[in-house]
């Protein structure tokens, strides 16, 4: 899975993966169904991305970023919930590329590949303008969800989704995530010891909050719960001095420098009090990962 996003301009987020094919993409800041484009990400490779020409991913003089979570590989058939998925499965890397069909029935399963439960999901529909819908157990547990292309804080809906090590299970028939006759893409994350983390913090208004996460993040997204704020994204390779320059996953604003985060050699620092980020006893979600 590829997201990529142009750096100094404002385009669009996009996010395309294997299972749908590197030429569509669906985009984490709008709620627009999976469009196809066959000259921005052209091909996945061993080794990388093959380019075309098209402004979100490639116009001359333009800096971009792109995040890729290697799953694994070519997508199998998974009968493991009530509902059949198409899924690629990278067990050591705690992620998952997951795609099936709703079919409105509250209670359906659907099978995820990992040895764990998962811990944050992502879900879009492809064939719908249905927005983004994020599950998290830290922060959020099974009884309230976020909008990746929206600010809102957690949202109830008792007891909507749980998880285990072979399944998740769609206890509501959203459009987002289980509706008859809608397609949907599902990434699926689970903590590795010295890997990756999905975790959460409680915010406390000063300079220099750190957070472990017990080893040096290539990756940071966070998002605050409690409260209304956008979904801020730091690496290792946009900074300016020790701090990470920021992109927000909901808006196709260009990025912004400032100290916001310092990625460090056992979590990440927080150089700010902005409550988006680090606002006195609020909690905010994060999934870090380190770079491989």
């Amino acid at each position: 899975m590829s997201w990529y996003k142009s750096r100094n301009n404002a385009y669009d987020h996009n996010l395309s993966d294997s299972l749908r094919g590197a030429q569509k993409q669906i985009r984490p800041n709008r709620n627009i169904a999976e469009v196809s484009a066959t000259n921005q990400i052209t091909a996945f490779t061993s080794t990388g991305l093959t380019l075309g020409n098209a402004g979100d991913a490639n116009s001359s003089n333009k800096t971009y970023v792109a995040w890729n979570f290697k799953a694994g590989g070519t997508p199998s058939i998974n009968t493991d919930g009530t509902i059949t998925s198409l899924v690629s499965a990278n067990e050591a890397a705690g992620f998952s590329i997951v795609s099936y069909s709703g079919n409105s029935t509250s209670g359906a399963t659907v099978g995820h590949g990992l040895d764990a439960a998962p811990e944050l999901i992502l879900f879009k529909a492809l064939n719908s303008s249905a927005s983004w819908i994020v599950y998290s157990t830290p922060g959020l547990g099974d009884n309230k969800y976020l909008t990746l292309n929206d600010t809102h804080a957690g949202v109830t809906a008792t007891n909507w989704l749980n998880t285990n090590s072979t399944n998740f299970t769609l206890n509501q028939t959203f459009s987002n995530c289980n509706t008859s006759g809608i397609n949907y893409i599902a990434y699926n994350f689970t903590s590795i010891s010295g890997y990756s983390k999905v975790g959460t913090y409680t915010g406390n208004g000063t300079l220099g909050h750190s957070i472990a996460t017990g080893f040096a993040p290539g990756f940071v997204i966070i998002k605050m719960t409690s409260a209304s704020a956008s979904w801020y994204m730091f690496d290792n390779k946009r900074t300016t001095g020790v701090y990470s320059d920021q992109l927000i996953a909901n808006s196709n604003g260009a990025e912004a420098t400032g100290t916001y985060v310092e990625l460090t050699s056992t979590g990440f620092t927080l150089a700010t009090t902005a409550g988006d980020l680090n606002n006195n006893n609020q909690t905010y979600i994060y999934l870090a990962i380190k770079e491989n």
